[in-house]
């Protein structure tokens, strides 16, 4: 089921927040790209994300780069060369 679209930026960047909220529960999440001229990518890998609200505090305590010349924890307002 279509949720969605984003236009991505000259940089490669976008983002993408749904209208109405996600129901608990498993999700599969696809990406297609279209250009201009309305070819398509196809539909890319799914990114599966389970949607649990009960009674759960969500925080990130830390985000880790894995790829790339620069490699490890990301500190606060730091930087990755990390494309995922």
């Amino acid at each position: 089921t279509k949720i969605g679209e984003a236009d991505v930026g000259a940089d490669g960047k976008w983002e993408f927040t749904p209208t109405t909220p996600l129901n608990n529960g498993d999700h599969a999440f696809t990406t297609e790209v279209l250009d201009k001229a309305g070819n398509s990518s196809g539909q890319g890998d799914a990114l599966n994300v389970v949607v649990d609200t009960s009674k759960v505090d969500v925080s990130i305590t830390h985000v880790i780069d894995d790829v790339g010349s620069i490699k490890g924890d990301i500190a606060a307002n730091g930087v990755t060369d990390d494309a995922r």
